[in-house]
């Protein structure tokens, strides 16, 4: 009886991505998150290690972007009266098999966005953006009721400086889209 050694690929890319993927990564981004330059928004991306959540290196990040994947998305809109408590206005688009980096490109951001920016008063608007997650059978926002809040340092987004930069950004926003 011979033994034969069982031969298996050493180095699988989708199987790499599908474990990846396939536990929680959260990417999440806000349109007064720039680069000194201006130009280019920032994202910033987590993975679940069973009880903690680790941060990706930017080109960690900018390869979690290109992948295509399913995604419970939450466009959010971040707010606060000057005084009281803040909230976030809030809405989960689910994307299948999609890239991040073509949400703008489908229009899944573009009209979640108008959504949530028209139950809220412009001026209570501090910052607005998605954040995303990976998930296998239920969508994150079915389980978790603060998901929303999410990766939101309040210190550093209600502030009048970060609003005047999102209303430039905003501004620009909507200029693009009247001339498309």
């Amino acid at each position: 009886m011979s033994t034969k050694k069982r031969r298996t690929k050493k180095h699988n890319a989708t199987r790499r991505a599908q474990n990846f993927f396939g536990h929680r990564t959260r990417v999440t981004t806000f349109e007064a998150d720039r680069e000194h330059s201006g130009a280019d928004q920032i994202a910033y991306a987590r993975k679940h290690m069973g009880t903690f959540w680790k941060d990706l290196r930017p080109d960690v990040v900018a390869a979690v972007l290109k992948y295509p994947q399913n995604w419970a998305v939450c466009v959010r809109a971040v707010c606060w009266t000057g005084t009281g408590d803040w909230w976030v206005e809030e809405q989960t688009v689910i994307a299948r098999d999609i890239a991040l980096q073509d949400l703008e490109q489908y229009d899944l951001y573009i009209n979640a966005r108008a959504d949530v920016l028209a139950e809220v008063q412009h001026r209570h608007v501090y910052d607005c953006g998605w954040m995303a997650e990976t998930y296998l059978g239920r969508n994150p926002a079915d389980w978790n009721t603060r998901w929303p809040y999410a990766e939101i340092d309040q210190h550093k987004i209600l502030t009048p400086e970060r609003q005047a930069l999102w209303r430039l950004v905003d501004e620009d926003f909507r200029k693009e889209q009247r001339a498309a």
